[in-house]
């Protein structure tokens, strides 16, 4: 299922480049509601997620049945791709960041009751509990310290909302959340030797985290058409309110 072209790494693809329109198409609003800070914002995420869907199919090499140019001669799959040249230090700076930015910083956000209106454009912990599985898929770095970092503190948030929220629902959600982490990872360090190929988990951790960017971007796309639409029906509101006659 995580070989090249089969169904782990395909939704791969098509997640981030599913995000990557939709941070597109929320390009406009973004920056006609929050200014250049907003434009730079989104218009960052969708440059990033359409490399990341490019790199993961290698620019569709294998679709189209394209060779291998001689400048990608030294990368380590021999494919056509950027990310193989240095496949560790991509791995890890990608996993790293969208660990923080899909479960750390919607953590964060919840804990402070004034936020700056810039933070409507951050990630919910609703976008954090679709994330949250990445934390498990981290047999083949386990001994790498961010890898543990980043599993530990997901554990934690993923407990301090079931602790913190006084919504039932939610909280058993959490709670499973937990459960599911700590029993993944278990069964991975248990067993992961018998994978044939060490490296398989990863695919499946990149699958989730553009799952979370999938989530996230659908989120702020439908939050700012919410804004936008709510800002153009002011004035209108306005002008009624003004010709209502008092009393």
């Amino acid at each position: 299922m995580a070989r090249e072209d089969l169904p782990v790494e395909v939704a791969s693809a098509l997640l981030a480049l599913g995000a990557s329109i939709l941070f597109f198409r929320s390009l406009r609003r973004s920056g006609r509601i929050f200014g250049w800070p907003g434009l730079v914002c989104v218009g960052f995420l969708a440059l990033m997620l359409f490399l990341i869907a490019g790199e993961e199919i290698s620019w569709g090499q294998r679709i189209f049945g394209i060779e291998t140019p001689e400048t990608f001669d030294g990368n380590i799959q021999n494919e056509t791709n950027f990310h193989n040249f240095a496949t560790d230090a991509f791995e890890f700076s990608y996993y790293f960041s969208a660990f923080v930015l899909l479960i750390v910083v919607p953590f964060v956000i919840s804990c402070r009751p004034n936020l700056p209106r810039l933070a409507k454009l951050l990630p919910s912990p609703a976008t954090a509990a679709v994330a949250l599985p990445i934390a498990a898929f981290d047999y083949d770095h386990w001994m790498v310290s961010l890898a543990q970092i980043s599993s530990f503190v997901t554990l934690f948030v993923a407990a301090a909302w079931a602790v913190g929220t006084p919504d039932g629902a939610s909280r058993r959600l959490f709670v499973t959340a937990i459960l599911v982490l700590v029993w993944v990872q278990a069964i991975f360090l248990a067993y992961g030797a018998a994978f044939l190929r060490i490296w398989d988990v990863t695919e499946y951790k990149e699958m989730v985290i553009a799952g979370g960017f999938a989530y996230y971007a659908y989120e702020l796309f439908v939050r700012l058409r919410e804004a936008d639409t709510a800002e153009n029906a002011a004035p209108d509101q306005r002008w009624r309110a003004a010709r209502k006659p008092s009393g």
